[in-house]
């Protein structure tokens, strides 16, 4: 099923995460950090509006190839905890002035420690454009989904639900496109007043709530006349508890 994202950052300015709602658009994917030590300024405000507005919360970090890739993971993991991240990911654009060995090496460790921490409640993504990736970063392994950027048309901006999926070329080892970003145009009065990165999914499947576990020790399972219960036999895993002369409560163990 086709879904509608946007990714924000302290360069745009929102007016309403509710007209985003509104407007078709389900999740949105906030900028948190850059390298080591920068947050954006906007980030706790925007986490916090997008998960007024009932839309579902991403967080981006981008990598910084001059600083470890340990120091992302500590400045990201500091940025986020305590909100209820869907969607984590690697934003992989800036050379560094580092070799690609070094650019790779540090993508290569800084996505599989986000990959460990977050995969049990989060999508995994690695955002990038193919030409600057294939240019800039060499051999990886398939660690979360790719989220490529390609802008096919910006002078004629469809709608997301209106776009005919084309999201370009995948690098290996990747071999589809998870979230497509299809325009940095995206303009629409009630939501902002400048451009947006939009983007679409065709597969897009989020980590599903965790199930409550279960209350351990008795639990109350039924309230039950005597009369109910008489000429039955008791099992050892229940207890019945006696309220007066015509009620009863059975407790499982």
């Amino acid at each position: 099923m086709r879904t509608c994202h946007l990714d924000v950052s302290k360069w745009n300015t929102i007016t309403s995460f509710e007209a985003a709602r509104n407007a078709g658009f389900t999740s949105v994917i906030v900028r948190a950090t850059v390298g080591a030590g920068y947050v954006d300024e906007r980030f706790h405000e925007y986490a916090r509006a997008v998960l007024a507005a009932g839309l579902t919360l991403g967080a981006y970090c981008v990598l910084s190839p001059i600083y470890s890739a340990q120091s992302h993971y500590d400045n990201f993991l500091k940025a986020v905890t305590g909100y209820p991240v869907k969607i984590v990911a690697l934003d992989v654009e800036l050379d560094g002035g580092v070799t690609m060995t070094k650019r790779t090496d540090t993508y290569n460790a800084l996505i599989w420690m986000l990959y460990q921490r977050f995969r049990a409640e989060a999508l995994i993504l690695t955002y990038s454009r193919y030409e600057w990736w294939k240019r800039m970063i060499g051999t990886t392994k398939k660690v979360g989904e790719w989220w490529g950027a390609r802008y096919p048309n910006e002078s004629n901006i469809p709608k997301c639900r209106d776009l005919v999926w084309n999201p370009g070329l995948v690098p290996a080892p990747w071999t589809y496109t998870e979230l497509w970003q299809y325009t940095s145009h995206y303009r629409n009065d009630p939501i902002c007043k400048s451009n947006l990165d939009a983007n679409v999914s065709e597969t897009m499947t989020l980590v599903p709530e965790p199930k409550p576990e279960p209350p351990s020790g008795p639990r109350l399972v039924a309230v039950k006349s005597t009369m109910a219960l008489l000429g039955r036999d008791f099992t050892d895993n229940e207890v019945h508890i006696p309220i007066d002369d015509n009620v009863v409560l059975v407790f499982k163990l």
